[in-house]
């Protein structure tokens, strides 16, 4: 079967990953996804990372944004500022025709 959605969830500094099941296209059952803020650990790293898992094939995204990652209780190291997030989505936004899947 072809994949054609994938979803992006974003950690909040209050929010839990939980939000990540509900938007994959069979509730979380089979989907495959990327952690690139866990996978390098390193925010500037978060990007490219996402990009790439998408490419691969990921139907979502397990990312973290803080809107002061220095003073972020906990993972701030690897917690993309907002304008990092923006600039991403618009990339992801770009890919997604390209390998035939659709942002959601």
């Amino acid at each position: 079967m072809a994949k054609s959605n994938f979803a992006v969830a974003i950690s909040l500094p209050s929010g839990p990953f939980s939000t990540v099941l509900r938007l994959c296209p069979d509730g979380g059952a089979s989907s495959v996804l990327g952690d690139p803020s866990h996978g390098v650990g390193i925010r500037d790293l978060v990007p490219p990372m996402a990009l790439a898992a998408v490419a691969a094939g990921a139907d979502g995204l397990l990312m973290e944004m803080h809107p002061n990652p220095d003073k972020a209780m906990s993972d701030g190291a690897q917690s993309m500022y907002p304008e990092q997030l923006e600039k991403l989505v618009a990339q992801l936004r770009q890919l997604a025709p390209v390998i035939g899947r659709k942002l959601s």
